[in-house]
C-alpha cells in the first residue's frame, strides 16, 4: 500500500453487478404471482451473474478484496 490507496493496495471504485437478460419466459415468471423463487432459479439456469459471483471474480482478478465485496453486497 501507499498514501494514494491509504495502505490498502486499492484505489478508486469498482462496481459489482448482477446481470440477468429478460426473455419471454422471464417476463412470464415476473408477472406470475408466486414466481420470485422460480424466477431466481430460472435466471441462474440461464447464466445470470449474481452480485456474489461478480464480486468474487473481481477479487480473483485482483481488483478488490473479499472484505470489500462482503461490505458492499452483504454477500
Amino acid at each position: 500500500g501507499c498514501a494514494a490507496c491509504h495502505n490498502t493496495g486499492y484505489a478508486g471504485r469498482t462496481g459489482i453487478y448482477e446481470l440477468f437478460v429478460i426473455d419471454a419466459e422471464a417476463k412470464r415468471l415476473i408477472h406470475a404471482t408466486d414466481s420470485e423463487h422460480r424466477l431466481r432459479e430460472y435466471a441462474l439456469r440461464q447464466g445470470m451473474t449474481t452480485l456474489r459471483q461478480d464480486g468474487i471474480e473481481k477479487v480473483l482478478c485482483g481488483f478488490t478484496s473479499m472484505e470489500e465485496v462482503r461490505a458492499s453486497s452483504n454477500a
